[in-house]
């Protein structure tokens, strides 16, 4: 299911609705809405997961471009929406979240890239990194959290969990303990 829209499906009330706009009946979130606000592409064979992140990045003042439930659509919409950031999921019909990811740095360079998976795989991030993504979280983490990392990203931060981190520093230096806290290294 391809979606590349300027406004977003309120699944309440089953149409489009402006994102910029609070939704009907509730009161407006204490953000604060910037000039140029960030433009996302979600990709989630899961459509209740794309659902809850849009409305998340919306209320924060973020844009969703458009979402796509395989690997093949985000090529296809990231070659026409040109988003600031794309949260690509792993596991999909058709072509993963890890080949699209690399698919999609080859042709829109300037395009960030942050796997969202439900999968702590130590492989799958190596692979994410190889291919060009700049951050890998797990959908373990909070909305409130998954918004604060993407505006850290577009400050320049790199997004990792923390916890597949210390997994991968205890691989790369086995001296490291579980109890030594990541930022001591």
């Amino acid at each position: 299911m391809l979606e590349l829209f300027n406004s977003s499906l309120d699944p309440a009330q089953g149409h489009m609705v402006d994102p910029s706009e609070p939704p009907a009946g509730n009161p407006p979130d204490d953000h604060v809405l910037t000039a140029n606000p960030i433009s996302v592409l979600l990709v989630d064979d899961h459509r209740v997961i794309r659902v809850a992140i849009e409305r998340a990045l919306t209320a924060a003042g973020m844009r969703v471009v458009g979402q796509a439930e395989t690997g093949a659509e985000a090529v296809e919409l990231a070659r026409r929406a040109r988003p600031d950031v794309i949260l690509m999921d792993v596991r999909m019909p058709d072509m993963d979240g890890l080949t699209a990811t690399e698919l999609i740095k080859q042709e829109t360079p300037e395009t960030t890239l942050v796997i969202y998976t439900g999968f702590a795989d130590p492989s799958y991030m190596r692979r994410a990194i190889v291919a060009g993504a700049a951050g890998f979280l797990l959908k373990g983490s909070s909305l409130a959290d998954l918004v604060s990392a993407l505006n850290g990203l577009m400050d320049g931060a790199s997004l990792v969990d923390a916890g597949m981190l210390q997994d991968a520093l205890r691989e790369v230096r086995p001296e490291t303990s579980p109890e030594t806290p990541v930022e001591a290294l």
